[in-house]
């Protein structure tokens, strides 16, 4: 009876080692759905591609806004945890502000931070409601053609 639990242990454990672990969960900050990155499956190691695929890199993505008359405009939104302060827009001249975005394609939630106000991006008509009882503006970054 010990023998053939033992063998059951045994292959138990072989088999536990011989599976892949599994790999962390990402979490998404609300608001934004990348694409998905399990469309196929990945080839060998030996042969696979450095970084990630064409699809999925980030794309360039910039940001302007005219007649918005302020001393500091940032952007917030689920691309960098809703940070008042972590992606400042430059002044171009009085009232025109730009910033280029690096992100991969997918949706995306943002806001702009006006003078440390939430303000929607007048330039974005694409907007969903918020929990907050106010919109956010929505951004979609394309995959390159």
């Amino acid at each position: 009876m010990k023998a053939a639990s033992a063998k059951k242990v045994k292959a138990a454990s072989k088999t536990s080692r011989q599976a892949a672990p599994t790999p962390p969960g990402r979490v998404q900050p609300t608001g934004c759905t990348p694409a998905t990155e399990a469309t196929a499956p990945a080839p060998a190691a030996d042969t696979a591609p450095l970084g990630p695929p064409a699809e999925l890199a980030p794309q360039p993505v910039r940001l302007a806004v005219e007649g918005l008359p302020a001393a500091t405009v940032c952007v917030a939104g689920c691309f960098n945890e809703w940070s008042m302060t972590a992606t400042p827009m430059t002044a171009l001249a009085p009232g025109c502000w730009s910033v280029e975005l690096s992100l991969p394609p997918g949706r995306y939630e943002y806001l702009l931070v006006v003078d440390g106000q939430w303000q929607t991006d007048p330039c974005c008509a694409a907007r969903v409601a918020n929990p907050y009882g106010t919109e956010n503006c929505v951004l979609e970054v394309r995959s390159p053609a």
